[in-house]
């Protein structure tokens, strides 16, 4: 898997490159097959995802959506060794919400 040589703060950046794109396979490419992924909610419910079935049923549930918005990376913290958070700023339309 390619992110195991990447640094914390190049994998959250790749990945949000990926989520601005909605490209599933971008997303999927960069995480552990176990992972457990906790999205920011802007509307609906609180959700966990499991896995590459998990972030790929996210990606298509957020297409289904029609949410426009694209976010952009403020700084990405590292919790310990397999873990880390990636602060954004969500815009819509280009402009910080």
């Amino acid at each position: 898997m390619e992110s195991e040589a990447l640094s914390a703060e190049e994998l959250g950046r790749r990945f949000i490159e990926g989520f601005n794109r909605r490209d599933a396979d971008a997303l999927v490419a960069l995480v552990h097959p176990e992972l457990e992924f906790l999205p920011t909610v802007l509307v609906g419910q609180r959700a966990v995802y499991h896995g590459h079935d998990g972030l790929r049923r996210w990606v298509a549930d957020l297409v289904a959506s029609d949410a426009a918005h694209k976010v952009r990376v403020r700084e990405v913290r590292e919790l310990g060794p397999d873990r880390f958070v990636v602060l954004t700023e969500v815009l819509i339309g280009g402009e910080v919400t």
